[in-house]
């Protein structure tokens, strides 16, 4: 046989072999998954939720969601609502494809179980904790709230912090008209109740001891210190230039 031949042979038996080898079964971590089948929750979470809540459901943009008196206050209901139709007027997006979001019913309800079973801690208690939602039609509590019992309360507890009138301080300034369309007035009300923890906010019971009340806040006055907070954020009005004669 020519020697040129048997080189022939030799090379496509090796092809074909190299071939064999390459042709194993496909592994399914690589096969491509349609992103209305992803099922895993901390895929869901990465892709869609750490961008403001963090890695690890705190130290993010957003209030954290990794706080045990958050999951205590807050139900799956409005959880889920939270996800599926975001917070309008903010920068939390609807997330569920009906309301123009990219994922399903089923997909919003794997963040709330995981949210719920990563984060809830079991021994927080459940029983004589201001409620997340004052109502339906008024969720903050903001229309039967009294802001200069508001004011009383900031000035004593939240003031050392936040400044007088909310200019700023150690914390950040609450007196920023832009932050009324930031941050949500449900998102107020809960950030009075849970602090933030990740940021070393204390929560209601510890700002309360430190007003003049020397209490826990109630409901009330957690929704009169939000009506105070929220007359601080009213957009300046400019007075108008007196008319040029000239002209």
């Amino acid at each position: 046989m020519p020697t040129a031949n048997l080189y022939a042979i030799v090379a496509a038996i090796l092809l074909l072999a190299s071939m064999s080898i390459g042709c194993g079964k496909p592994d399914p971590a690589e096969r491509f998954v349609r992103p209305d089948d992803i099922t895993d929750f901390h895929v869901l979470f990465q892709q869609n939720c750490i961008g403001c809540h963090g890695a690890t459901g705190d130290l993010g943009p957003a209030p954290p969601l990794a706080d045990p008196l958050f999951q205590a206050i807050v139900s799956d209901d409005q959880l889920r609502e939270t996800i599926a139709d975001g917070r309008p007027g903010t920068l939390m997006p609807a997330f569920e494809k009906d309301q123009g979001g990219s994922l399903t019913t089923d997909q919003v309800q794997i963040l709330v179980a995981g949210i719920r079973e990563t984060w809830k801690a079991a021994s927080t208690p459940t029983d004589k904790l201001p409620p997340y939602q004052v109502s339906t039609a008024d969720p903050a509590g903001l229309k039967d709230a009294n802001v200069m019992t508001g004011k009383e309360l900031f000035e004593t507890s939240c003031a050392k912090c936040h400044g007088d009138a909310g200019v700023g301080g150690d914390a950040g300034a609450l007196n920023e008209p832009a932050l009324a369309r930031l941050m949500s007035d449900i998102v107020l009300r809960r950030l009075i109740i849970t602090g933030r923890p990740d940021l070393k906010m204390p929560d209601y019971v510890t700002l309360g001891k430190k007003s003049h009340t020397g209490e826990a806040f109630t409901s009330e006055q957690i929704s009169d210190i939000a009506a105070y907070v929220r007359s601080l954020q009213q957009p300046t009005k400019i007075a108008a230039l007196p008319a040029d004669e000239n002209q």
